[in-house]
């Protein structure tokens, strides 16, 4: 029987066809699976080097951030991770090339961004704790907003007040001045009449000295107008006034402009007296020159025998010279309230010392601890975005639960030994470098928001403005002008002095009501002058807004740039009493590279190809 073959060659072509296309579809799943493996290769080697956080870090202040050394330290953790999946024996056979750092996102960029948060990240699961105490934070964080416009008006009032006040007392010694030297001349003529030299030398010495004296106070008077003319100046620059303040602050304006109309005048009539005494003068100069020939003997007796001899000179003359000195008539004004006027002076004197030794309770010690300039970071890297208001609700909040106060301890975060501040959030919002500088900024704050707030009552008070207006009317000696801005003026110093009083309240632990009524108000005008609001409290109120409350309106308020950088720097000081080279600019919060494989075929003839594959991770 002859033998054939077809089935036999058919079937080995076809085992040949079949077999590739089974090892093709073999080659191609396990492709697919490298490149799946590669991807959970890269992803578990960059999760095991986020977790690599810093612990210190993460143990005080609940923040997770990868703290290296250097780009290159990184990308050898992430290879040694990396190495131990690429090195296994599979159907994956491949090798790394190289790996790159794409982007490194560092604590301390775009304003302290990452530090916002992770801070949002944590505080979240916190909101049921702290929800109460954020309650009508809002509204009156606005309302504190807006008692800036009451602070411009009450810095605006305190100025041109106190330039009015200085204005006025200078015009008083001048029509002193005036008054002094009709006395003195009334005496020289007297001692040329009855010919006593050595009398008439010293009266015309004194009346020159007055002369001398009238002019400088003319020079004082001339800058105190220059002064006002500038507040004036600089009141029309400010921009439209906010509807609450806008009334208040345009009669101001008006008084201040009246005022300074009438200084004017004032001024040119002080300056044509002046010419007349600087002609005056030439006369009496002319006397000095003919007594100044005359030897002047030790004593005087008067009707003694010298006294006659001292007379043996022209007399005529001299009494032609005295009447020829004309002294220009002091204008008379009302008699002045010197006992208030004292009182304002001191009270002045007091806002413009130290506050903190007024508004501290006596029995509290303040620390005295002091930074130096080297152990804060200094500016972050670029600006804050916008920051939305959650955003700073939630990182105001972070600051309240891990950051230590005037009042005491925060209460998430363990006491650090010896820490650098005892003042942490006071120094968040006034960035000094002592605690005592930082208390005091603070103390400053707050004295001018609550007095702002307090000026805001006043000014709708009718009854507290009529006792007010009845003091300046004793103190404008019958200027209206300076009457309706001594009002003002007065007015901000009983809102500074009620502040005191609030602040002192609240640095004792107790509350103050945001808005001030007529039962909440504490201070008389009495109580002022007589500074008994400089007297302690025996008992705090326990209704209104807390010092944590305010240091939170204060916090919402603050520049978030500035605020970053502030609390990073506690961040790296404190976290260094654990760990010595910590730094928060080494302190990553995402990390993003690519790595080149090289992979090769199973089933395939061709050896091997490239794949690139990037990789980022972030807490």
């Amino acid at each position: 029987m002859k033998k054939r073959g077809e089935i036999t060659v058919f079937l080995s072509l076809s085992i040949v066809c079949i077999l590739s296309l089974l090892m093709g579809l073999l080659e191609s799943a396990r492709t697919v699976g490298a490149g799946l493996y590669l991807n959970m290769a890269v992803n578990s080697a960059m999760s095991s080097l986020m977790s690599r956080y810093n612990r210190n870090l993460w143990d005080t202040y609940r923040l997770l951030f990868l703290e290296y050394e250097s780009e290159a330290a990184v990308l050898e953790a992430f290879d040694d991770y990396l190495d131990f999946y690429l090195e296994q024996e599979n159907l994956y056979p491949m090798k790394k090339r190289e790996s790159r750092i794409k982007r490194i996102t560092t604590m301390t960029e775009e304003g302290g961004r990452p530090l916002e948060e992770e801070i949002g990240s944590y505080v979240k699961y916190r909101m049921p704790e702290i929800a109460a105490d954020m309650a009508g934070l809002l509204e009156n964080s606005r309302f504190a907003e807006q008692a800036g416009n009451f602070r411009e008006l009450m810095q605006v009032c305190h100025e041109s007040g106190k330039e009015v006040r200085e204005l006025e007392k200078v015009r008083r010694r001048l029509e002193k001045s005036l008054k002094t030297m009709g006395t003195i001349k009334s005496d020289a003529e007297s001692a040329a009449e009855s010919r006593r030299k050595r009398k008439l030398k010293k009266k015309c010495r004194a009346l020159l000295e007055e002369i001398e004296n009238f002019s400088d106070l003319t020079e004082q008077y001339s800058l105190l107008t220059e002064r006002i003319s500038k507040i004036r100046e600089d009141m029309e620059k400010k921009e439209a006034r906010p509807e609450e303040t806008a009334s208040f602050f345009n009669t101001e304006l008006s008084a201040v402009r009246d005022m300074e109309q009438a200084a004017k005048e004032e001024l040119k009539k002080y300056l044509e007296k002046e010419d007349i005494l600087a002609e005056s003068r030439s006369c009496l100069e002319s006397v000095m020159e003919l007594l100044r020939g005359e030897s002047e003997d030790e004593g005087e007796e008067k009707g003694s025998k010298q006294d006659e001899e001292d007379g043996e000179m022209d007399w005529e003359y001299v009494q032609e010279c005295l009447e020829d000195t004309v002294i220009p008539e002091a204008a008379v004004l009302s008699k002045e309230d010197k006992e208030s006027a004292a009182l304002l002076d001191r009270l002045e004197n007091i806002f413009l010392g130290d506050l903190l030794e007024l508004v501290v309770p006596d029995d509290t010690k303040i620390s005295e601890k002091k930074i130096s300039a080297s152990q804060t970071v200094g500016d972050c890297e670029g600006e804050l975005p916008k920051e939305s208001v959650t955003d700073k609700i939630l990182t105001g909040e972070y600051c309240l639960l891990f950051f230590d106060s005037f009042l005491g301890e925060c209460e998430s975060r363990g006491s650090i030994p010896d820490q650098p501040l005892e003042y942490e959030l006071e120094y968040l919002l006034c960035g000094k470098n002592s605690d005592r500088e930082n208390l005091s900024v603070l103390v400053e704050r707050l004295v001018a928001v609550r007095g702002a707030m307090n000026l805001f009552y006043l000014l709708y008070s009718q009854p507290k403005r009529e006792q007010v207006r009845s003091l300046a009317i004793a103190l404008s000696a019958g200027n209206v002008p300076a009457e309706l801005i001594l009002s003002f003026f007065i007015l901000s110093l009983w809102a500074f002095g009620e502040a005191v009083c609030d602040v002192r309240g609240i640095l004792a632990g107790g509350r103050v009501p945001f808005f001030k009524e007529d039962s909440t108000w504490k201070l008389g005008l009495d109580g002022l002058l007589s500074l008994n609001f400089l007297e302690p409290e025996k008992k705090e109120q326990q209704k209104g807004v807390s010092y944590m409350d305010y240091l939170r309106i204060l916090l919402l308020l603050e520049n978030g740039t500035v605020r970053n950088a502030r609390m990073m720097s506690v961040i790296q000081m404190n976290v260094r009493k654990k760990q010595g080279d910590f730094a928060v600019k080494d302190c990553a919060i995402q990390v993003e590279l690519e790595t080149e494989v090289i992979q090769r075929h199973v089933f395939f003839r061709r050896d091997s190809y490239e794949k690139t594959i990037e990789a980022g991770w972030s807490y």
